[in-house]
Order: structure tokens, then sequence, then C-alpha cells
């Protein structure tokens, strides 16, 4: 019903797409928009709307076309996301190497320092600057390792088994306060994934 549909629209589309309807009604043009109807079941509903002038019982009347290109936007969406989580990975990994840089100027001084002091209170800074210096080190040497390691694209690839791959690594970067426990589905399916992507993500 015609009125049914002014009341799934935004009130900011149903104004823009009453002055369509004005437009056309007065001269004939075909045009476009996109605008959202409220759905009860499945929320928002993206849509396309192509309108053009006709005749209706002899008088102007407006045509008007929608498509649902909701499947379409989510795509975009989930591509938008996948493409920034891609970007997010490789600045981590190149993070990783100028701190991995750094660290190879820190460590060597910082043993330089412990080798050829003799005062306790030195000393005990030196090593407490190397331990976590090393422990910084084996870190990011495993992330770029991981790296390294993993092609990128997609195949098909079993959770719980990169989880515990990935065990290790977990164990590093969140320390020896945390301890982590897997509670894993054996009979989860493979998926078709990026396996390094899933990494980063995590």
């Amino acid at each position: 019903h015609g009125d049914h549909f002014w009341t799934l629209l935004s009130e900011k589309d149903r104004s823009a797409i009453r002055d369509i309807f004005h437009r056309i009604e007065d001269r004939p043009e075909f045009l476009e928009r996109e605008f959202q109807l409220e759905h009860a079941e499945t929320g928002k509903v993206h849509c396309l709307g192509t309108f053009i002038q006709t005749l209706f019982s002899g008088k102007p009347a407006v045509l008007c076309e929608i498509k649902d290109i909701t499947r379409l936007r989510n795509l975009e969406q989930q591509m938008l996301r996948a493409q920034r989580m891609e970007a997010i990975g490789n600045l981590a990994i190149n993070v990783a190497h100028d701190f991995n840089n750094i660290l190879g100027a820190i460590i060597p001084n910082a043993q330089l320092l412990l080798n050829e002091t003799a005062q306790p209170e030195l000393q005990k800074r030196a090593k407490a600057i190397l331990y976590m210096a090393r422990r910084a080190a084996k870190l990011t040497g495993r992330l770029l390792t991981y790296s390294d390691s993993e092609e990128t694209g997609e195949k098909r690839i079993n959770l719980n088994t990169l989880l515990k791959d990935g065990r290790a690594m977990f164990e590093s970067l969140l320390g020896p306060a945390v301890s982590i426990h897997f509670d894993l589905n054996t009979a989860l399916p493979d998926i078709l994934g990026d396996p390094q992507h899933f990494m980063q993500i995590l």
C-alpha cells in the first residue's frame, strides 16, 4: 500500500523521496537514490530506487522501481573491514621490524654496561634492561617468524590447529600472570580463510 511505504522510511529519506516525486511530476526525468527501509524482522534494508515519470489514468504520475541491495552493501562493508585489518596487520609487522632494530642497539649496549661495571646497582639495572629487551626481542621475533612463514591468501584451515600452534605466541604476549585454557569443539569443520589475517585479528 502506498501509505505504508512512507512509514517504512526514515524522516530524512522520506523528505528526500517526496522531493523526487514532486520534481518528476513536474517534468520528465529519470532519477536514482539509495535509501533504507525498516523491516520488522531483518532490520534495515538497503534499497536503490529508480524514479521516472509516467501516466496513470491520464495524469502525470511517478513509476518507482525498488531493488534490495542489502547484500551488496554488506559485502562492501566486509571487504572494507578486511582491508582495514590487513592494513593494521601490515603496520604491526612493520612496527615489529623497527622495534627489533631498536632492540638490536639496546641489547649489546646493556651487555657492555654489565660487563664493564663493578657497581652492584648498575649491574642490577643492566640485567633488568637485558632481561626485558631479550623478552621483547623474543616476542617480536616470533611475530616476524610467524608472518614470514605463512603464505597469504585463502586456503582450508582448521581453527583448532591454528589456535594450538599460536599458543606460544599468545603466552608471550600475555605474560606469565595469565594462563591460557582452550575449550575447543573437536567437531569444528575446516574453513576457507587466510591464517595470517586470522592470527593478526586475535
